[in-house]
């Protein structure tokens, strides 16, 4: 290894290795990407060793002078060279030395690469790498430049004394702006420290072993370190020291059991007052691995009183582990098992609003932080032995509170509430959060002598009560900002910001998750998460809307992943990190009194959207008077989900009222009648469309300066703005566009219309030169430029396209004439209105005020229907494109519109909403193709298309076949005649039935059958258990297994639709599935045989009189939604709320009592039936019994066909078997027929060789003898 020091030696050995062929093949071999031996990856190996090692050696004579300016490098030349010296420092200033030549010269390479490759495009894995080894290559010289530096400062101290200053400036952590004599005398003060109280506790136990040599200190340094116990530094024995002040706590004190931790100690509460089992479990893996970390940790924590070693074994031990995540070592009392046993109660930290509320200009700021805060607090005797650990085969009890014990927050948080509570009695403004405590003093100097006394004051307080301050964690002066929990607060400029090193952190891991985008680990995605909801206070709702992406990402992998797992980010995610890189922080602090003030004007929004439309008012205030809004949806808005609709409504009201300058740097509360939208508004959703909308509220209110809140109340208190949303505007139509651009510039002279008279948002047809629209409409919406188009003053102003109902006409004329304004109308030649006579005077010639006009020709396209019109069921609006109405009959404009509305509901409402939402699905496949196709009509061709897309996808054909009818259906409603559909096109017909060939009819999670007995053993369990509650799900079990009801006909049953006969119950269903025409249905069930357990006519009668003798109404219903959690503190109670039943509570409740009958786990039971295994169990039961035709067996279920009621009969196995029993092998055989056994056909078979050689013998008669 001579050459590995020597640059000639290297330099021969890599000639060496070149003159080797075997070298030469191997090298050829890794170029062409070939698997290499393992002989030849050896050689390959050495070579790269030997020329990094060659470029290491060559670059020491560039580092030589870097080495002589560090600091105290001659003396550590000086004491490397001294065989005196301690050996401990020569080692690592050699180990120092090494590093730094080895990362100098790594630093140098990747310099001369990089100027070599300049301009040339290089992957982006490649300039990743170069990146990290050039930044791994900084960060070691300034490691070794460090190290070298503290080396210097000990080097002149004794052997022992320095290296141990050594390592404890190397351990801790202290401010950055100390300088560095200071540190070392900090270090060397603690270092006396510790062996002092090692000595002390070395002579109480008669053990000296391990630490330290505390004989060796003189009585100078013991008197010179004891004060630093009050000085902030890390000492021992914080232990007891509440205990000792007992007697100052009890001047204030007002909790009895707050007094009790302090003096006793606090004792652990165990759930039913059981203690734990006996458990001893193994430390952590990472504990081990840094076993002289632990080590001196444990010792550390004996000499402060915290723990305390015991001859046995404690009743629990619990796992040590270190966490080596972060900047420094962290040892960790993992009490997750311990914690399942404890009662401690919830609670909130104090929020840090109110204190930012009291916060004036001239204010001094400080904070102070306790040094080991949980360690002052005592644990009772009699809990320690449920908080142990064990290290290297010793056992120790936690005396204190340990970091990780589930109720240590509370307790610690209670504690110091009684101090806060003195404080605050004396007037002093104060914020704790757990140790960390933000104080604000009048001072209108910072050395404002009044203000410095309370603050001696306060300190004298905190060392009075026991508590410990750490000088390097706290600020004990008065300054007008500070960062506190995270927060920034300057009182100079009167805002809260997020600190610099919040920003860093949260831009690096940005930037780590970028550069790791398709391999993310998902402890760093939830550390983007918790990074950026830190800074909600600053940010506002930001924060939540711009980590909604990080959230599903990790709540979806954990699913099925751990914490340890790795996934590909998405889209959504590269948004969210794309946004806290680029506009994030754009708005990176917020007013501390501004922008939440009372100063700032509330202006309050009442919202609401039904199926068509959105309608709001906005309150009168101060700002101005009531305004009203409304506007329709578009089509595709229409066929959303409701939260969906209801959020468009609030962005739309929004845009709308802000557009009359009402909003505008103001706090608006937003009250609707959803509650999903108001957790949207406040932290987005999983749903894109909503999460997209959410987003795009936030950036409409940040642009314009408004603070959004929002406000959920119930419907009945939103009247006014519910019908509001409902208003239809049946004038809601206007001139074809394609007219309009053809007339524009001729009617109005030359000049092109400035703005339209009579328009919404959705129809407006005039635009100004930024493309934007230029309309006034009767109600404020999005874009408008006054409401209220009389009550305008700049007609004159504008070259006017008026298009009004053409009720209003006479109105206008007359409203032109007294404004002497002139605008371009469309009227029809209605001879017989009164505002006739204004145009035409005379009946021949046209007024003066007449320019000039033309003639519209009527046809089907002249004037379309707006939003307002078209399709008000529900739809799309191209598949009414060739019903378009003209001007010229009144009548026939009416009768077109109801005939619209009417076409919508020749298909169940059910069926529509479905159908509505594959067809948005079927929009976006044809406008994403390439060219876009047209989805109604389409062509064979694209159906074809999208149907084998979805097969593709599906995994039944039940997918395929819906996606097929909602295109049948879609054409049907536009009026394409039948022939011409495409779906009964050849070529969609082939890929419809080779889909259906290849997925098959089967249904996947299928649930199976019920059986009467084990619904019936369900109803008798509940039934004798008691209460209202359980008797109704009792009922409704029987009744729906009886009637073969499914959940429709469970919800919508009233008091009055059950009768009661001596044979049987009648039960009117107004309502089926596959009732389109509204007949209803009468459904009989008998009452039980003699000898039956459980008659269902019986139980449902008991039920109609308990409804009844309860006050429920005839039209009430009879199955009720209950109050959850009422029913589960007393399930006995009266728990009916008088809401219909929803389903969710059907199927938990269901399940739930046959579980408790059954004895089997009621999630289990949900996994294998559903509330249709009712009715398909009585169907199955029907059908084994074979008694009823199938006529009346469709009829009774409610079924159109045979092939319907088949899916829900289950045969049983005899009857499957039926038909191969039937065959001749599984026949019972009769005694004449019984087919002979083995013995009997060999007995044949001797009888018949026995005759065969009787018949070969001849036998003559004697003579005179006959020959019988």
């Amino acid at each position: 290894m001579e050459w590995f020091t020597d640059p000639i030696l290297c330099q021969r050995r890599i000639d060496d290795l070149h003159a080797q062929p075997a070298y030469a093949t191997a090298f050829a071999a890794f170029q062409d990407g070939e698997d290499l031996s393992q002989p030849q990856m050896k050689l390959i190996r050495q070579m790269e060793r030997a020329t990094a090692r060659l470029a290491e050696l060559k670059g020491l004579s560039q580092v030589a002078s870097d080495l002589t300016q560090l600091p105290g490098s001659d003396r550590l030349e000086l004491t490397r060279n001294d065989d005196g010296k301690d050996k401990g420092l020569r080692k690592q200033f050699l180990e120092t030395q090494h590093h730094f030549v080895a990362h100098s010269a790594s630093q140098l390479a990747l310099k001369d690469a990089k100027k070599e490759l300049e301009g040339v495009e290089l992957p982006e894995n490649v300039t990743l790498a170069l990146e990290f080894l050039s930044e791994t290559a900084e960060k070691g010289i300034a490691r070794a430049k460090a190290r070298a530096k503290i080396l210097a400062l000990v080097s002149d101290k004794g052997p022992e004394v320095g290296w141990k200053i050594c390592e404890k400036l190397e351990r801790k952590s202290y401010a950055e702006d100390e300088e560095d004599e200071k540190l070392m005398r900090k270090a060397e003060k603690e270092v006396k420290a510790e062996k002092i109280h090692a000595a002390q506790a070395a002579a109480a136990k008669g053990r000296t072993k391990g630490l330290g040599r505390g004989s060796e200190l003189s009585e100078e340094e013991i008197v010179e370190a004891i004060p630093l116990c009050e000085q902030g530094v890390p000492v021992p024995r914080v232990a007891g020291r509440l205990r000792e002040r007992a007697s100052f706590w009890r001047t204030f004190v007002r909790s009895s059991y707050v007094m009790s931790w302090i003096e006793r100690g606090f004792n652990l509460k165990f759930k039913d007052g059981r203690a734990p089992p006996r458990v001893h479990l193994p430390n952590h893996v990472s504990a081990v691995r840094h076993t002289a970390f632990v080590t001196d940790v444990v010792q550390e924590c004996v000499l402060m009183g915290a723990l305390r070693e015991v001859p046995s074994k404690p009743r629990v031990v619990l796992p040590l582990m270190v966490d080596d995540s972060r900047d420094k070592l962290r040892l960790i009392f993992n009490g997750k098992w311990l914690n399942a046993f404890l009662i401690f109660p919830k609670f909130k930290y104090e929020h840090l609003q109110p204190f930012v509320d009291l916060l004036r200009r001239e204010d001094g700021l400080f904070y102070s932080d306790y040094k080991s805060g949980y360690y002052h607090v005592d644990l009772h005797e009699m809990s320690r032995t449920y908080v142990a650990v064990e290290w290297q085969g010793r056992f120790f009890e936690f005396c204190v509170l340990p970091f990780g014990l589930a109720p240590a927050c509370w307790v610690f948080t209670k504690i110091n509430k009684e101090l806060v509570g003195k404080w605050r009695g004396l007037g002093f403004r104060v914020h704790p959060y757990v140790d960390d405590f933000a104080f604000a003093v009048r001072a209108p100097t910072l050395t404002d002598p009044s203000a410095l006394a309370v603050l001696s004051r306060i300190m004298r307080d905190v060392r009075e009560a026991g508590w410990l301050v750490s000088e390097s964690k706290s600020q004990l002066f008065f300054t007008r900002a500070l960062v506190h929990i995270g927060i920034g607060i300057d009182l100079e400029g009167g805002v809260l910001f997020v600190p610099e090193k919040a920003l860093g952190k949260i831009r690096a891991c940005v930037s780590d998750l970028l550069r790791l985008f398709h391999r993310l680990p998902l402890r760093l995605v939830a550390k983007f998460a918790g990074l950026v909801n830190a800074q909600w206070f600053v940010l506002g709702g930001v924060t939540r809307l711009y980590a909604r992406a990080a959230a599903v990402l990790i709540a979806d992998t954990l699913t099925w992943g751990s914490w340890a797992s790795h996934v590909p980010g998405t889209d959504a995610l590269r948004t969210e990190l794309e946004f806290w890189l680029t506009d994030g922080f754009r708005r990176h602090q917020r007013g501390i009194w501004e922008p939440r003030g009372a100063g700032l004007q509330l202006e309050t929004v009442h919202a609401d959207t039904s199926e068509v439309a959105w309608g709001s008012w906005l309150e009168q205030s101060f700002g101005g008077p009531e305004l009203l809004g409304h506007s329709y949806l578009t089509m595709s808005d229409r066929l959303k989900s409701s939260t969906l609709r209801e959020l468009r409504g609030i962005f739309d009201s929004l845009r709308a009222f802000d557009v009359a300058g009402r909003l505008r740097g103001k706090r608006v509360l937003v009250i609707c009648d959803n509650q999903s939208v108001h957790f949207v508004i406040e932290s987005g959703s999983r749903h894109q469309e909503l999460q997209e909308l959410a987003l795009a509220v936030h950036d409409l209110c940040a642009d314009h300066g408004v603070v959004l809140s929002s406000l959920w109340m119930p419907r009945e208190f939103e009247a006014r703005a519910d019908a509001l949303s409902k208003i239809r505007d049946h004038d809601d139509w206007m001139v074809n566009p394609a007219i309009f651009r053809w007339a524009d510039p001729w009617i109005a002279g030359g000049w092109r219309h400035t703005r339209d008279r009579f328009a919404t948002d959705k129809n407006c047809l005039v635009f100004d030169n930024a493309g934007a629209p230029s309309f006034n409409s009767a109600w404020h919406c999005p874009g408008t430029s006054g409401v209220d188009t009389f009550g305008q003053t700049d007609w004159r102003e504008h070259v006017n396209w008026c298009n009004p109902p053409f009720r209003m006409i006479g109105r206008l004329l007359l409203f032109l004439q007294a404004e002497r304004a002139a605008a371009s109308i469309v009227a029809p030649v209605w001879t017989f209105q009164p505002w006739w006579v204004l145009l035409c005077p005379d009946g021949v010639h046209l007024a003066d005020c007449v320019v000039q006009w033309t003639e519209l020709q009527p046809s089907a396209d002249t004037f379309l229907p707006g939003l307002g019109r078209a399709n008000e069921g529900g739809g799309t609006g191209e598949q009414w494109a060739g019903l378009q109405f003209s001007v010229t009959d009144p009548l026939e404009m009416q009768l077109r519109a109801d005939m619209l509305l009417a076409v919508s509901g020749t298909r169940e409402a059910s069926t529509m909403r479905g159908y509505s939402r594959v067809f948005v699905r079927y929009q976006a496949f044809c406008q994403d193709r390439d060219p876009p196709r047209v989805p109604v009509p389409a062509d064979p061709v694209t159906v074809a298309m999208y149907l084998q897309y979805i097969a593709n996808a599906a995994r039944t054909f039940s997918v395929v076949k819906t996606a097929s009818a909602m295109v049948f259906t879609a054409h049907d409603l536009a009026l394409v005649p039948a022939d011409r559909n495409p779906t009964s096109h050849r070529l969609v017909a082939a890929v419809r039935e080779a889909a259906h060939r290849r997925l098959g009819d089967r249904r996947l999670n299928r649930k199976e059958p019920l059986e009467f007995a084990f619904v019936q053993s369900g109803a008798r369990c509940w039934l004798m258990l008691g209460g209202v509650t359980r008797q109704m799900f009792a009922t409704l079990g029987l009744d729906m297994w009886t009637g073969f009801w499914r959940y429709d006909c469970a919800e919508k049953v009233r008091l009055r639709d059950m009768k009661f006969c001596e044979t049987h119950m009648t039960t009117f269903l107004e309502k089926r599935k596959t009732d389109k025409y509204r007949y209803g249905q009468l459904v009989e069930v008998a009452r039980a045989a003699e000898g039956q357990p459980l008659c269902p006519v019986e139980v449902s009668q008991r039920w109609v009189d308990t409804q009844i003798a309860r006050g429920v109404q005839p039209d009430e219903p009879l199955f009720q939604q209950i109050d959850g959690r009422r029913f589960q503190r007393d399930p006995s109670a009266d728990c009916l709320t008088g809401k219909r039943l929803d389903y969710p509570q059907l199927r938990r409740y269901l399940f739930r009592m046959l579980g408790e009958a059954s004895g089997l786990d009621p999630d289990a039971l949900r996994q294998l039936y559903g509330t249709q295994s009712l009715r398909s169990g009585g169907a199955t039961a029907v059908a084994a019994a074979d008694q009823v035709t199938d006529f009346e067996f469709n009829q009774y279920g409610g079924w159109s066909s045979s092939a319907a009621a088949a899916t829900y009969k289950a045969t049983n196995l005899n009857r499957r078997l039926a038909v191969s029993r039937s065959m001749p092998h599984a026949q019972q055989s009769t005694d004449e027929e019984r087919p002979l056994s083995v013995q009997e056909l060999q007995d044949l078979e001797d009888l018949e060789q026995l005759g065969s050689e009787l018949e070969a013998v001849q036998i003559r008669p004697a003579e005179g003898q006959s020959a019988h």
